[in-house]
């Protein structure tokens, strides 16, 4: 297994390869849009019109990724980090984030541990500011659909979204049994689904190859996203669900997965790529 980083371009991945065949998308050029994958701190996929009220406090965010009227993905993947340390097996990345439209100081890392056969990822955030913060984590790789890529995934149920934006929970949708019982990957989906197991299973039989992901207990949300007609498709392992700080005390969305954290306090995501022959 090999990996590449550019703590320069938002600490993304740049590429991940097993035996020299490439696992994720890898990045092309320097833009960080591209890459293979990239971190999402302190909070994960959109916050409605990128605003919330927090403790009594209305909160209105940068719009960053326009024309789209959201905040989407927090600031850790449009950011560069420092390299605190690095070997042939190990690599921890840093990003210092002060106070700014997001009234918090905090401080991410990215922990990157290697083995012949797999790599585990460790993204965590700490508050270091003097009052409490929300906070969430995901990961967002872009996995290859190479030669007839398949996956399976085990999820209770998919959040019907209208721009993005969870609206109902629904336990029925046929994608849900889709995913379950596994086959060719599905496309035309950008969704997050919950209920997740935390393991997921990438095939790709033409080239005799599998690819296990398993994340942390706290991954109970996953998002799928597999547009239409690219070589691509995102199984993100994400600690909380889209738009978690708008629906904490909302009663129809009572596993909202979103924490708070005390000044000082921190919370952690992993994620386990391990490749295997089928």
């Amino acid at each position: 297994m090999s990996l590449g980083l550019r703590p320069d371009l938002g600490g993304c991945v740049s590429f991940l390869r097993f035996d020299g065949v490439n696992l994720l998308r890898p990045l092309e050029g320097n833009n960080y849009r591209s890459c293979a994958s990239y971190p999402l701190v302190p909070f994960s996929n959109r916050i409605c019109d990128a605003r919330f009220l927090w403790q009594g406090r209305e909160i209105q965010l940068e719009r960053n990724f326009k024309p789209e009227p959201h905040a989407i993905h927090g600031h850790g993947w449009q950011n560069a980090w420092q390299v605190e340390k690095i070997t042939e097996e190990c690599v921890i990345l840093c990003y210092e984030h002060p106070v700014s439209d997001w009234p918090w100081d905090y401080i991410a890392h990215q922990e990157f541990s290697l083995e012949a056969e797999g790599v585990t990822m460790k993204l965590s955030v700490e508050n270091r500011s003097d009052r409490p913060m929300p906070a969430g984590l995901g990961f967002h790789p872009f996995f290859l659909k190479g030669s007839g890529a398949e996956l399976k995934m085990r999820l209770t149920a998919m959040h019907q979204a209208e721009g993005c934006i969870p609206v109902a929970r629904d336990e029925t949708h046929p994608i849900l049994g889709l995913l379950t019982s596994g086959g060719p990957v599905p496309e035309g989906f950008d969704d997050g689904f919950d209920g997740w197991d935390g393991v997921a299973e990438i095939t790709w039989p033409d080239e005799g190859r599998r690819l296990i992901i398993t994340a942390s207990q706290n991954a109970r949300n996953v998002i799928f996203y597999s547009p239409e007609g690219r070589d691509y498709f995102c199984v993100e392992p994400v600690t909380h669900m889209t738009d978690a700080i708008n629906r904490m005390g909302d009663p129809d969305w009572p596993d909202h997965g979103l924490v708070t954290l005390a000044p000082g306090e921190s919370t952690a995501l992993t994620m386990r790529l391990e490749s295997a022959e089928l």
